[in-house]
């Protein structure tokens, strides 16, 4: 079998390449189809992958002309556009994009590509690699592009603004044009079922990039960390930062921010992988101290590995530092959303800056790892029903291609 992977960001590399590992290592052949950034081409992600012969690595850029891009994203935009989704009928509006695109020979520069089932991420089946398979009548398939660990429904301001202009939640109803829309935990497919994606769709798979054996791997591929400080002594506390989308208080993370620095501590700062600018959301003083380091072109698994505690409240890859055994402390108390963390027994939960100050100051802790059995059989193993999610994530989709499209 082939598989072709439209990798359309850093996020959807981390969480795919373990799933196209096991693909590789039973035999089938995998494409990457990589948006035309230099960082995911240079990424020890891929540099992994092309030890295995069935590897391929593209970029969009090189298969399609300026022209055929314009047009593509003016029709996608056309058809699947805001004004368009009021009015439903979502089958004939990409069953229209995918014949328009063919009588315009958009698709002609793929041509030489065989595959036998496309695969995103989260999101609409509008992009030129989805309507690609549609065209050729393959299966397509989205997987996590990320650890959702959002409980609430409404947790950004785009969703706030849907629901008071409609007083409904957003209506991901266009989704159900995938063959299977996979989630990591009952709680997620629950919460998009109530966004209209069908039960039928939705698969609960676990977490493939959060399995144990895959951090393993992550950690002796990434290249080792540079950190320019003269206070190796220290102790490094990295602080993830939240994407400027997220509902966070802003004067109370300045603040935790603030007073940090006081403490005899090296501060990492990592922005969030999905907006690199989240970093203008730093006092611009605190960039100019000696004992404040912004690591945001850092991997943030590595930068865990070499922190003695991390400081989280809205990025998932802070699941890292539960299976390295880092001190992982959750701010509760700088967002407005509710996180799983909540549950997680084994770390600090902080509800003021007074005690996610102690916390950090307090070395007499460490994250109780073997406490987080069941926290992470639900966020990671699905419920514990499956032991190992990278495998499970290649044989079903070795099953979807098989079968063809529904």
């Amino acid at each position: 079998m082939k598989f072709l992977f439209e990798v359309a960001d850093f996020n959807s590399l981390d969480h795919f390449t373990p799933v196209a590992v096991e693909l590789l290592k039973s035999g089938n052949c995998v494409v990457f189809f990589l948006n035309d950034q230099s960082v995911l081409t240079k990424d020890s992600r891929i540099k992994h992958l092309t030890q295995y012969e069935k590897f391929e690595g593209i970029k969009v850029q090189s298969l399609k002309t300026r022209r055929v891009e314009l047009t593509f994203t003016f029709l996608s935009r056309l058809l699947f556009g805001r004004h368009f989704s009021r009015f439903g009928f979502v089958n004939l509006r990409a069953w229209l994009l995918v014949q328009i695109s063919k009588i315009l020979f958009l698709y002609r520069g793929l041509q030489r590509l065989d595959f036998d089932c496309a695969i995103s991420g989260w999101g609409d089946p509008s992009s030129y690699t989805m309507t690609l398979a549609l065209s050729r009548n393959k299966p397509i398939v989205a997987l996590p592009h990320g650890y959702p660990c959002l409980k609430n429904s409404i947790f950004n301001r785009e969703i706030e603004r849907v629901v008071a202009k409609t007083g409904k939640l957003p209506d991901f109803s266009m989704r159900n044009l995938f063959d299977c829309y996979v989630v990591a935990t009952e709680r997620n497919r629950l919460q998009l079922r109530s966004w209209n994606i069908r039960n039928e769709k939705l698969e609960v798979w676990g977490n493939a990039r959060f399995s144990p054996d895959w951090i393993k791997t992550l950690l002796s591929i990434l290249p080792p960390v540079q950190i320019p400080s003269d206070e190796e002594a220290r102790s490094k506390v990295l602080f993830l930062l939240p994407a400027p989308t997220s509902n966070f208080r802003r004067r109370e993370l300045h603040s935790l921010l603030n007073e940090l620095v006081k403490l005899p501590i090296v501060l990492l700062l990592k922005t969030h992988t999905r907006v690199p600018q989240s970093i203008n959301i730093v006092p611009p003083e605190l960039l100019k101290l000696s004992s404040v380091v912004d690591v945001s072109e850092e991997s943030t698994t590595r930068l865990i590995e070499c922190s003695t505690t991390v400081i989280n409240f809205a990025t998932g890859t802070a699941l890292d530092a539960v299976f390295i055994g880092r001190r992982l402390i959750f701010a509760k108390y700088l967002s407005d959303n509710s996180y799983s963390w909540e549950d997680c027994p084994a770390i600090k939960i902080a509800d003021s800056e007074e005690e996610c100050l102690f916390a950090v100051a307090d070395s007499s802790w460490m994250t109780e790892t073997e406490l987080c059995g069941s926290y992470l059989a639900q966020e990671v193993f699905a419920d514990g029903k499956i032991p190992n999610p990278p495998l499970h994530y290649a044989t079903r989709l070795v099953e979807i291609a098989a079968a063809g499209r529904r």
